[in-house]
């Protein structure tokens, strides 16, 4: 079975910033990414550094709204490979449900579901829960995670890190981190 890790986070978290840290620390590894990016121009997929593996680009679409097409053919070839990847990492897209595409992802025949990790932005991510036209789909994201990753740290002092964090395990029992 070939691990799956489901990236998550809304519009502008960090989630490619987090892939590519993550794809430096591979030891080796050929991971497979998956990038979905909402809209038609598929910006991200540019922004994932070399690695020893694959860069898919979905685009047909949010994958958690249109599950299928791109997405079933894109892990049909990975796991119909003969030299198929040590790991399958999928950045969902910044409108996409985190649980749905992991759900989706986990069910395939040869994948199994290791995590879901959703990136938050610090400096915006309390804003962004109580907006009334995002909210919801924010708090969902973040209840989605099996881990949180926090995000833009640079950008915000320790006043306001404490403050989200706090917030943060008000909301879910993930563990939160950096």
């Amino acid at each position: 079975m070939i691990p799956l890790t489901v990236i998550g986070g809304y519009l502008g978290a960090g989630k490619t910033t987090f892939i590519n840290k993550m794809l430096t620390e591979t030891s080796g590894q050929r991971i497979a990414v998956l990038v979905n990016d909402f809209g038609d121009l598929n910006i991200d997929v540019d922004l994932i550094a070399d690695h020893d593996g694959e860069t898919y680009e979905l685009t047909n679409g949010c994958i958690c709204c249109a599950i299928g097409d791109d997405l079933d053919e894109t892990l049909r070839g990975i796991t119909g490979s003969a030299n198929p990847p040590d790991a399958v990492v999928i950045e969902a897209s910044g409108v996409a449900e985190p649980d749905r595409v992991a759900t989706y992802g986990g069910a395939w025949n040869g994948l199994e579901l290791a995590k879901t990790i959703v990136v938050v932005d610090v400096e915006t991510i309390t804003q962004l829960a109580s907006d009334k036209f995002v909210g919801g789909l924010v708090m969902r994201q973040i209840a989605a995670a099996d881990s949180i990753h926090l995000s833009k740290l640079d950008l915000v002092d320790d006043q306001r890190l404490a403050h989200v964090t706090n917030w943060l395990a008000d909301k879910t029992p993930r563990s939160v981190g950096a």
